[in-house]
């Protein structure tokens, strides 16, 4: 049985990839040749390429067929963020060269700000690209997973992706710099892109946090000798009265057996939460992402409905984003019930 490719460091791959890449970024000094100005696009790629070989984050000895799309989807994804901001600066970046208005000013500062955020929102799609690799359809599931971009390290990763296009855009941009300041911006490009492609991998080891997570409870070391902390009591049906709201907040806290209960004191089973309510899962969703799956049996038994989706979610894509922390048995259970 062949044992599966495991990453390691491949210094070699890496070098021949980053001289290559160098060597791209420096092609517009060579000649005004207008279609040179995409090597420092193609570039992006093998710095991608040649970090991820020498950090160690791709399979040792993969073959071309396994980069090359990976490289292709590399180039194609710097390319829409490399357009992205050519046409937000497309009107204001003339407009301040020409005149230097207040008006062209700000509209240069807003467009930064702008691709800015995009960059910030769709960072995983970065970070996996460059860390891993992926096919185009691979980085659009990403693109679309519901996570918690808003972190700082995203920021980082935004502002570096950012940074990266400034350099070029500013060096290839007409008008921008003298003769002198374009080749030290190409040149500064060449030696500094690495660096920063070298900080999106670091900084995307760690993938965004699922919004729908669960968090399990803090197992307690067996080694301790303190005596264990107090099971909290039940909640009373007397202490929340109404069994609709009881059911609701015994599946958010991951509390099958009482949501349980709550349904057999009358709760329904099909009730929506109050549109007043922070958390909008629905009953079948929170009873698909909690670890006791006897919550999502009693739903079934009682006729609800598993494709029934709500505020943009159904309890089987729920199931599926939260499967790596142990909900495949949710998943199998739903399929079998005539999710889809």
């Amino acid at each position: 049985m062949a044992m599966p490719e495991r990453p390691a460091r491949q210094p070699v791959r890496a070098t021949l990839a980053l001289i290559a890449g160098i060597g791209l970024s420096l092609l517009p000094l060579w000649s005004q040749v207008q279609w040179l100005l995409l090597g420092p696009w193609l570039a992006q790629p093998l710095y991608a390429l040649g970090v991820a070989w020498w950090l160690g984050s791709r399979p040792a000895g993969e073959e071309a067929e396994r980069w090359l799309p990976d490289a292709i989807a590399l180039a194609m994804l710097w390319g829409m963020a490399g357009a992205l901001a050519f046409f937000a600066m497309a009107w204001p970046l003339p407009m301040l060269l020409q005149n230097g208005s207040l008006g062209a000013a700000l509209g240069t500062s807003a467009a930064t700000g702008i691709a800015l955020i995009v960059f910030w929102r769709y960072w995983p799609v970065f970070a996996r690209a460059e860390r891993t690799g992926g096919g185009l359809a691979d980085l659009y599931e990403t693109a679309t997973e519901d996570t918690d971009v808003a972190t700082g390290s995203g920021l980082l990763i935004a502002l570096a992706i950012a940074a990266i296009l400034a350099l070029v855009l500013c060096a290839s941009w007409d008008g921008v710099t003298t003769p002198i300041l374009r080749t030290i911006l190409f040149v500064a490009q060449a030696v500094i892109a690495p660096l920063l492609h070298a900080s999106i991998h670091t900084l995307g080891r760690k993938p965004p946090r699922s919004r729908y997570d669960y968090t399990e409870p803090a197992a307690v070391s067996p080694s301790r000798k303190s005596a264990p902390a107090p099971v909290p009591a039940p909640i009373s049906f007397e202490a929340i009265g109404d069994p609709n709201v009881r059911v609701y907040a015994a599946a958010r806290a991951g509390r099958a057996d009482e949501a349980i209960a709550a349904l057999r004191h009358g709760a329904d089973p099909k009730r929506l939460p109050d549109p007043d309510d922070r958390d909008q899962r629905s009953l079948p969703v929170l009873a698909s992402v909690i670890p006791d799956v006897s919550l999502l049996r009693e739903l079934i038994a009682r006729g609800v409905d598993v494709n029934q989706m709500h505020t943009g979610l159904t309890p089987l894509l729920a199931a599926t984003r939260d499967s790596w922390h142990g909900r495949i048995e949710a998943v199998t259970m739903l399929l079998s019930n005539g999710a889809d």
